[in-house]
């Protein structure tokens, strides 16, 4: 455990990168979430600190006399800009003891994230801050490269239109079925094959190094670190699909199950681009004879190269945030040989399985 002590202006600090056995510090942790009205972070606490490859960089801000003021964390996470690999970070789990609160200790937690930035630990810090914590973000440096945007696709609205507006929901079905049929009208003439992937048979799909288009920034996984971020998460109800044109596999999409089965929201997606977008992939999910949706959202960032792809296969932006937190930010270093491609928000291609915090 390495530690370093902080001059505040109220109160002297200490921040320890922990580098032991997290379980020491559970009641602390799950202390600390418990004050935010957040007691059913300890549910998670397991999977989140053991993930699948490089552990997490845990924080403890504390008092001189050691009693436990605040926490952070990064999440690695493999990442390709274009072709090239690269390792990112997920920042989150920014907590403060509400008898300690103060600017000085959350910018003291923020600066540690920081730093694996700064030291050339990872290529590049990803956020997904709460309103509370932007500003600070913003302050600390890292650059926004926009806000989560839903777009969605109805396949059979019935069902869906029913608790809505009640029994005009079934008059106003074929309508609006007939609408999004004829959005489905413009998209991709693949013939792609919808396989039900259990999480002891994902390896097949995925690792694959697939090319994906120059300069598309974008998160990706082997099968273990799928298992772990999707299957063992037991805050989600995950189904996993792999898609074959022919034989051969050429993408996965990884949905969250909502509303009694019916809804699907797609978390993670990653695709042969040369043979199958991710557009097209997610549409195949969702049409596919034996799938048990109605309907599909997907959540990515508005500007992005992703959404306009989406767009044009059909689905539509749903009004409205996609959540209190919204707003991806990014931070690097500015004379990073890549920092160039990470300003363009265009090249950004996430899914909000990007971020487990």
């Amino acid at each position: 455990m390495r530690s370093h002590t902080c001059l505040g202006i109220l109160l002297r600090m200490k921040i320890d990168l922990i580098e032991d056995d997290i379980e020491k510090w559970r009641g602390d942790i799950v202390g600390l979430f418990a004050g935010i009205d957040q007691p059913e972070f300890g549910n998670v606490f397991d999977w989140y600190y053991r993930p699948a490859g490089r552990k997490p960089a845990v924080w403890i801000l504390a008092t001189d006399e050691g009693e436990t003021m605040g926490t952070c964390s990064v999440v690695f996470r493999e990442m390709k800009v274009g072709s090239r690999k690269i390792l990112g970070g997920v920042s989150g789990n920014l907590v403060v003891d509400a008898r300690h609160r103060n600017m000085f200790a959350a910018t003291t937690l923020m600066r540690a994230t920081q730093k694996l930035v700064t030291d050339g630990v990872c290529d590049v810090l990803l956020g997904l801050p709460l309103p509370s914590a932007f500003r600070l973000a913003k302050r600390a440096g890292f650059n926004e490269i926009g806000k989560l945007k839903t777009h969605s696709h109805v396949w059979r609205s019935a069902s869906l239109l029913k608790p809505r507006v009640g029994p005009l929901g079934a008059l106003g079905a074929p309508l609006v079925d007939g609408f999004f049929k004829l959005k489905r009208s413009g998209g991709g003439t693949v013939n792609v094959s919808v396989e039900r992937l259990a999480p002891d048979s994902l390896s097949r799909y995925i690792g694959h190094d697939w090319q994906p288009s120059r300069n598309w920034i974008s998160c990706v996984g082997n099968s273990d670190f799928v298992r772990w971020r999707f299957f063992e998460n037991p805050a989600e109800e995950i189904c996993a699909f792999g898609l074959r044109v022919g034989e051969q596999p050429h993408g996965y999409v990884i949905v969250n199950v909502e509303e009694r089965q019916s809804a699907g929201v797609v978390v993670a997606c990653e695709t042969d681009p040369g043979t199958l977008s991710a557009a097209d992939a997610i549409m195949a999910v969702l049409t596919d004879p034996s799938n048990q949706f109605e309907s599909m959202a997907v959540p990515t960032l508005q500007n992005s190269q992703l959404a306009r792809q989406l767009l044009s296969a059909g689905f539509v932006t749903r009004k409205g945030r996609y959540a209190e937190a919204d707003t991806v930010l990014a931070l690097w270093n500015k004379d990073h040989e890549l920092a160039s491609v990470f300003e363009s928000k265009s090249n950004w291609a996430l899914f909000p399985g990007f971020n487990d915090v």
